[in-house]
């Protein structure tokens, strides 16, 4: 039987190793609403000094509010702002939902 990834990261953890998560089990993990609420306190605790963050897709590619499947710019300076890395990060797994951009990153904007 296929272990979740919540017994895959205990094991790793205990044998002091990391391990590695597909998006999608990365989706699932997000909608465990004990781990969005800790995501939730840990962004505003990070983000107490107002930093905001952007949503690189691809290299040069970043998540826009326009129309799009999800919606893109290829101008730093038109990605859209989030207030808190869990925003970004919701974001992000909504584009997901059109393609998996396995090399997205969150960055500070």
């Amino acid at each position: 039987m296929k272990k979740t990834p919540y017994q895959r990261i205990v094991e790793a953890a205990r044998a002091g190793k990391g391990v590695r998560l597909s998006w999608k089990e990365c989706l699932s993990m997000a909608t465990d609403t004990a781990i969005s609420q800790l995501a939730e306190n840990d962004s505003e605790d990070q983000n107490k000094g107002g930093q905001m963050f952007i949503v690189e897709l691809e290299q040069g590619v970043w998540l826009t509010d326009a129309d799009g499947d999800p919606p893109r710019t290829l101008r730093e300076a038109n990605a859209t702002r989030y207030d808190s890395m869990l925003e970004a990060a919701r974001a992000l797994t909504d584009a997901r939902t059109f393609r998996p951009f396995i090399n997205a990153t969150i960055n500070g904007a």
